[in-house]
């Protein structure tokens, strides 16, 4: 038995799990659902507006890096008391710094506001950019990747004129 010990050793050393190579591929991405509400204030034409902001997005993160698509809606109304909707639809990409994240994107949609005289309203196609930055404040799981978060968003969208908007809402990722 003796003669076979050195054998065990290097048999148990070299099977050991601290000396196992690690999997050189990365770990698979995730996909996640992402939904949010918020008040937004916009201007047309130096007509100022206020909105509910709500958003619906689906993203595919790998490491600290999401794409996806966002479908965004605002129902609100003028100064004035004139009632504007809008939608939009457009793809997504955003950056994860810890509890930070900072996107993106492009943006097509329309855009609808009532009139004061006859029926019927001033419709508009808008094609637009706009910019994210969110802050999750409760994490729903370990892994720190669904969370509660507060977002803070600004768009420009061309419907005849420049649209602006902004808006801050709260939002889950799950």
């Amino acid at each position: 038995m003796k003669g076979r010990t050195p054998l065990v050793l290097a048999t148990l050393l070299v099977s050991s799990p601290a000396l196992a190579q690690e999997d050189p591929s990365p770990p698979p991405g995730r996909t996640f659902v992402l939904l949010e509400g918020g008040y937004a204030l916009q201007s047309l034409y130096s007509v100022p507006m206020t909105a509910a902001d709500v958003s619906a997005s689906v993203e595919h993160m790998r490491d600290d890096f999401a794409v996806g698509v966002i479908f965004d809606s605002t129902i609100g109304t003028t100064q004035d008391g004139l009632h504007t909707f809008a939608l939009t639809v457009g793809p997504l990409v955003e950056a994860r710094i810890d509890r930070l994240r900072l996107g993106g994107g492009v943006r097509l949609g329309m855009f609808d506001a009532s009139r004061v005289t006859t029926g019927g309203g001033l419709f508009a196609v808008s094609a637009g950019a706009f910019a994210r930055f969110s802050v999750d404040v409760v994490d729903l799981d370990a892994a720190h990747t669904q969370a509660v978060f507060v977002v803070l968003k600004g768009s420009v969208d061309a419907v005849g004129g420049a649209l602006y908007g902004a808006s801050l809402g709260v939002g889950a990722r799950f």
